[in-house]
């Protein structure tokens, strides 16, 4: 059964958690490469996640996303 009409999850589905995850891995690992983290749009587009997902379930990571010195 899909979920009323303005329902907010509690907790994020169980692929997102992964998503976020993995963006993480390439925004450090894009860092290790040039030195600079790569453009917020363009990395969540390429790891197939929406930006309002990412900023909803880890915000923390959205905030500091240009602090090079920032880790996960």
């Amino acid at each position: 059964m899909p979920p009323k009409k303005g329902y907010i999850r509690k907790y994020p589905i169980v692929g997102v958690t992964a998503r976020i995850r993995a963006l993480a891995e390439y925004r450090e690992q894009h860092i290790r490469e040039t030195g600079a983290a790569p453009i917020w749009t363009a990395a969540c587009y390429r790891k197939g996640i929406d930006l309002r997902t990412v900023l909803r379930h880890a915000p923390e990571l959205a905030a500091n996303w240009y602090d090079t010195k920032f880790h996960l």
